[in-house]
């Protein structure tokens, strides 16, 4: 995907904001979804409309997880994308459940169901894993109303995957010999270098899982040894330990008596069930892992999973035991539990992984105010920077809100910075610059379309305008135009005084030094204010009150300076 433009960029920031926000409060389970957005913020839902991306683009560039964050899996735009996802799960059901678990009676149920990882789309380090985001569960009950939509019957769905739903399906036999637990199981231990527990086969392979349990009751198909320590997975395992020696798959007497306890003791330790980790166990694993370092590793899934030490997974594993897991007990509970804010660790982690650091940052200013003077040229503007340096511009804004912002945050005056030295000579764009950025300091928000009383649109044509020249006002609130003249006199373009009043019950235009009073425009009342007189009565024009001297000196300051180069 495309670098992200600078409107983009804003929407995934409030997107990340509200998907933390929401998260933290989220003790309902409920899927944060667009629909759920729309709901609650019907303002952004309107700026994801206007980025152009899709709901999937738009949750990966804001590294959320997708199947997080969805209400339903879309199979495809056609129908032969729909077939090629639908065969897709069927191979994985497959995989995980049997052919023989695809019959009318086990698949029209809400068993959910293990999305293929190819239909996924790859999110690293994403943000959902420690706010415990509830994935979306695909259940068999869907697939098998996707595959009748698609196919008209199951039978014929399963037919288009190759499949024989009489001979395949309903046909099969339900339970596995001997030989085949055996050799299913020695296939299942060599997959994982021998390292698994009984509950790793109920996950990973349930047809094994099944085969193995029904073994202790099944009387002709009883495994070896299960009379004897009344264990079924026990009794697979030594039947596997004596087929590795001799390829047989019944042990003997003898052999037993003579293994019998080297066999449990290794069942036992290496096989027989995850560890119990305690809560205070737990919690100093936690920590342990905090105490090393974000180089060597951080409090996340994803983290962990690249470790090199067993104990590190074996502890996310323990927080993962499907004990907590049935309590609704997540990672991010387990983290809270231990002393830490997931939301915090996780701003932290971003800050960390950021392309520029506080340092590199103010070396790349420098590097941009040297080459302003080598060149003779602005190079701290956002116009330039968008130009030659996008990736660096495109960070500052996503970091600090708005590029302004960002040359604030590094001691630079923005006034000073962002005007072309041709405008910067004329005091009429030197005063609106000014009046811009007392606004945005004052906490108004620069926007698009407007919503609330604290916006402001910014020398910008207006849409739904139908004047045969479009209104462009200098600054568009809710309740009021504001334009920004040096002087103003009544026979100054009086009609676009008139084409603004269509706009607007309350057009101001702010001076430099004009005393208020009113102009009558065509029985329409224009209002005119100098800056110095406009500061002291903010709240009538604002809402807020300004500081009248503080901005009364830095007008001055600005107006007074000679340009960033002669």
């Amino acid at each position: 995907m495309n670098e992200p433009n600078s409107h983009q960029l804003k929407v995934i920031n409030q997107l990340k904001k509200l998907h933390i926000e929401f998260q933290v409060k989220n003790n309902k389970g409920k899927i944060l979804n667009y629909s759920e957005v729309k709901k609650i913020n019907p303002k952004l839902s309107s700026a994801i409309d206007r980025t152009s991306m899709s709901w999937i683009e738009l949750l990966i560039a804001s590294n959320l997880n997708p199947i997080c964050h969805i209400s339903q899996f879309k199979y495809g735009k056609t129908n032969q994308e729909r077939k090629k996802t639908f065969a897709l799960i069927i191979e994985q059901f497959i995989e995980d459940f049997g052919v023989e678990s695809l019959s009318d009676t086990l698949m029209n149920t809400k068993q959910s169901l293990n999305i293929p990882s190819a239909l996924l789309p790859k999110v690293e380090n994403s943000l959902c894993v420690n706010l415990g985001c509830p994935k979306f569960n695909l259940t068999r009950r869907s697939v098998y109303a996707q595959g009748r939509r698609l196919f008209g019957t199951w039978e014929d769905a399963l037919q288009s995957c190759d499949i024989d739903y009489q001979n395949d399906v309903l046909r099969r036999v339900s339970a596995l010999d001997i030989d085949d637990i055996i050799r299913d199981l020695d296939t299942f231990d060599r997959l994982h270098n021998g390292k698994w527990f009984i509950t790793d086969i109920r996950d990973e392979n349930p047809r094994l899982d099944k085969a193995i349990r029904n073994s202790k009751n099944n009387k002709i198909r009883q495994l070896p040894l299960v009379n004897l320590n009344s264990d079924s997975f026990l009794s697979a395992y030594a039947c596997l330990c004596f087929f590795r020696e001799t390829a047989d798959f019944i042990p003997t007497n003898d052999w037993w008596l003579k293994n019998k306890e080297e066999v449990i003791r290794d069942f036992n330790e290496n096989h027989r069930a995850q560890k119990q980790w305690s809560k205070g166990q737990i919690l100093d694993g936690l920590h342990q892992i905090y105490s090393r370092g974000t180089d060597e590793i951080r409090l996340l899934r994803s983290s962990v999973q690249k470790s090199k030490n067993d104990d590190d997974h074996a502890l996310w594993s323990a927080v993962r035991q499907k004990r907590f897991r049935d309590k609704n007990i997540t990672e991010s509970d387990w983290l809270k539990e231990a002393g830490f804010l997931p939301e915090e660790l996780n701003r932290l982690y971003q800050d960390l992984d950021e392309k520029y650091t506080l340092k590199e940052t103010a070396k790349k200013f420098a590097y941009l105010m040297e080459l302003s003077l080598k060149n003779n040229q602005n190079c701290l503007t956002r116009e330039y920077c968008s130009q030659y340096e996008p990736e660096f511009c495109n960070f500052i804004i996503c970091k600090y809100k708005s590029w302004e912002q960002g040359l604030r945050r590094f001691g630079l005056d923005p006034i000073f910075f962002a005007i072309s030295s041709s405008k910067r000579t004329k005091r009429g764009y030197q005063f609106q610059e000014f009046f811009r950025q007392l606004l945005i300091q004052e906490n108004f928000e620069e926007v698009d379309k407007l919503s609330n009383n604290k916006q402001f649109i910014s020398n910008k044509s207006i849409s739904e305008c139908t004047h045969s020249i479009k209104c462009k006002p200098d600054f568009r609130f809710l309740d009021k135009i504001i334009d920004t003249k040096t002087g103003y006199h009544a026979s100054q373009k009086p009609d676009q005084m008139l084409r603004y009043k269509d706009h607007s019950d309350r057009v101001v235009i702010l001076t430099l030094k004009d005393k208020y009073h009113k102009v009558i425009v065509e029985n329409l009342e224009i209002e005119v204010i100098g800056f110095a007189e406009f500061l002291q009565h903010s709240k009538d024009f604002l809402g807020i009150e300004l500081d009248a001297n503080d901005y009364n000196k830095r007008l001055s300051t600005v107006l007074k300076r000679k340009p960033f180069w002669k």
